[in-house]
């Protein structure tokens, strides 16, 4: 038997022991990579929604008792050089039947397009007709359907249409500026978010900066989910829980393949002896012994990438993720075989290291 075969062959000669191993690495290994997924898909997913139609950056107003930015502010900002347009939507959760509520977009009809706000199924709304369009991911989570009614405020809108953006835009409906103000009560036609474009000669970072100088006191200027506090302070927060998973994961992972690897070795004590009574040397010995304890944790590991992406997609299949879009990226796959690695070389080199240490009299001697 060659080499490799013994050292994939050894750990499992106490089959109940191994698979207790293995999964116990591939629950480690799962929370890494659902915890990455979740955390990456929330960036990738605001990030996308700042970018919205290709826009360069948003502006929210700073004020927490009142989000709204009036027509001379807007004016203003659309007047900056560098600007190109300004497009301007506005926000309201509406309370509708069934005790939930529908967080409810007013834009003008043109400014859907700028905003490659496509719908897939259904037509538009129209701005004479008590009318709205909502994103896919609304419809499948309330079991809606086109052709269906809403009852707002004691009036019935139509579901015209669904679109998919594939960012948060999708968890909200969208009507025409008139039906917003008719059923939010609001004349002043004030955004909630504005949507800057830029003039291709211009600099994003110039112009932004130019609008913090004027407007910075009451604006915030949203280039990054780094300048979203609320959501860059949730992403912070599981990264945090990630890296401690990662660090959990190599202690008690560790700990784990270190008592099965001194289990077998003690089992082998034998064994042992009789290979360096054959000539095997103590390197080649403690490379058997790491390479079985690598073996465990790459396929608990690997097991792990399987758990992980099953526990994700339930969470999403669910609907507890709500709008967010699990990503799986490169990066947190690497973290979890890089961990799963370094589970293997650290709970198999104390246990190896016993096992060279034993004479070959006293290990033929062992029962």
């Amino acid at each position: 038997m060659s080499f490799i075969k013994l050292i994939i062959k050894n750990p499992f000669r106490n089959k109940t022991r191994a698979i207790l191993s293995i999964f116990g690495i591939a629950i480690a290994i799962s929370l890494i990579i659902a915890l990455g997924a979740i955390s990456d898909g929330m960036v990738d997913s605001v990030e996308k929604t700042l970018n919205t139609g290709n826009s360069d950056f948003m502006l929210m107003n700073k004020n927490s008792t009142s989000n709204l930015m009036d027509n001379e502010l807007i004016n203003q900002i659309n007047n900056i050089s560098g600007v190109e347009q300004v497009i301007g939507i506005y926000e309201s959760k509406i309370p509708i039947e069934e005790n939930r509520n529908l967080y409810l977009y007013g834009i003008n009809e043109a400014n859907l397009k700028d905003l490659n706000i496509k719908i897939i199924e259904g037509d538009n709304f129209n701005s004479s007709s008590n009318e709205i369009i909502i994103g896919k991911m609304l419809l499948n989570e309330n079991n809606l359907k086109i052709g269906n009614n809403i009852k707002i405020d004691g009036v019935d809108y139509k579901i015209t249409g669904a679109f998919e953006t594939g960012t948060l835009l999708d968890s909200y409906g969208f009507t025409s500026l008139k039906h917003f103000e008719n059923i939010t009560g609001s004349k002043e036609n004030n955004a909630t978010i504005l949507f800057i474009k830029t003039s291709n000669i211009y600099d994003v970072e110039d112009v932004s900066n130019e609008i913090k100088e004027k407007y910075g006191n009451i604006i915030n200027v949203v280039l990054s989910i780094e300048d979203i506090s609320s959501i860059n302070s949730i992403y912070t927060m599981l990264s945090g829980v990630k890296w401690g998973v990662t660090f959990l994961a190599l202690l008690v992972g560790g700990i784990s393949i270190i008592n099965t690897m001194l289990s077998t070795v003690y089992e082998r004590t034998k064994e042992i002896g009789v290979l360096k009574a054959v000539g095997w040397s103590n390197r080649r010995i403690l490379s058997m012994i790491v390479g079985e304890s690598i073996v465990l944790t790459l396929i608990g590991g690997f097991l792990g990438y399987i758990f992980g992406i099953i526990l994700v997609e339930s969470l999403y299949g669910l609907g507890i993720l709500q709008d967010m879009i699990p990503k799986y990226t490169v990066e947190t796959f690497i973290l979890a075989i890089i961990t799963a690695l370094l589970v293997g070389i650290i709970g198999g080199l104390f246990p190896a290291i016993k096992a060279t240490k034993v004479p070959v009299t006293e290990s033929l001697r062992h029962e």
